[in-house]
């Protein structure tokens, strides 16, 4: 099958606008330099991304986010947060545009067995048989550590940043049939509002080419090459 974007990535890329609203949800500390909503608006957001929020929040009105909590409940800034109640109505919002590479700057990209699903939409399907990761280690969604990453495009072509290595750990053992990369915020599960793609595996003209498709529980998989190219 042919590789396939979510509603919401073909959204962004089509340049959505990325922004809480004017909510009375929204909060913010000094103590963890903290922007917090109780209706749990955050996770659209994701580390790096630089926001505009109202200066009663921060300061001259500018913030890059460090941490997004998961569940959306609030996230964190580089910048000192002032001490504000909820009450007001606040909006914060993206300030640069995100390109595809920004989108999944330290993403996480997973392997499946069994048919690549219909869209980019649906449930995960199949058995969860490798998490890529830079080096295997560990990612937490939400916290730019240990996500993959792309270098700058070249003639049409994104493709792996060259200083990483992208490999996993079987968790299980099988064939692998399809993959699936999310954003660092890893939102899993149906829904048009998740931000990722899918493609299909084989040993050559697949989205994902690997140089065996037999996953065994416990060996280590490395991705070499992995390129993302848009058509002229």
């Amino acid at each position: 099958m042919a590789r396939k974007f979510s509603t919401a990535l073909r959204n962004a890329i089509l340049g959505a606008n990325v922004t809480t609203g004017a909510l009375t949800t929204i909060s913010s500390s000094s103590t963890g330099n903290k922007i917090l909503d109780s209706a749990n608006g955050m996770k659209i957001f994701q580390p790096g991304d630089k926001i505009s929020v109202p200066a009663a929040l921060i300061a001259g009105g500018y913030g890059t986010v460090v941490t997004v909590q998961t569940d959306g409940s609030y996230l964190t800034v580089s910048e000192t947060c002032e001490d504000q109640s909820a009450g007001s109505e606040y909006t914060v919002s993206l300030c640069n545009r995100r390109a595809f590479r920004d989108i999944f700057a330290n993403g996480i990209l997973e392997i499946y067995s069994g048919s690549q699903p219909a869209d980019a939409d649906t449930m995960e399907s199949g058995t969860k048989l490798l998490r890529i990761t830079a080096t295997s280690a560990a990612v937490t969604p939400g916290v730019a550590t240990n996500g993959l990453n792309f270098d700058a495009p070249a003639a049409g072509v994104l493709s792996k940043a060259a200083g990483e290595i992208w490999s996993g750990v079987a968790l299980a053992t099988g064939i692998a049939g399809w993959f699936r990369f999310y954003t660092n915020m890893y939102h899993t599960g149906s829904g048009t509002d998740k931000v990722r793609f899918d493609g299909s595996i084989s040993t050559s003209g697949a989205q994902l080419n690997l140089s065996s498709v037999s996953i065994v529980e416990g060996a280590t998989t490395t991705i070499d090459t992995f390129t993302i190219t848009l058509g002229a």
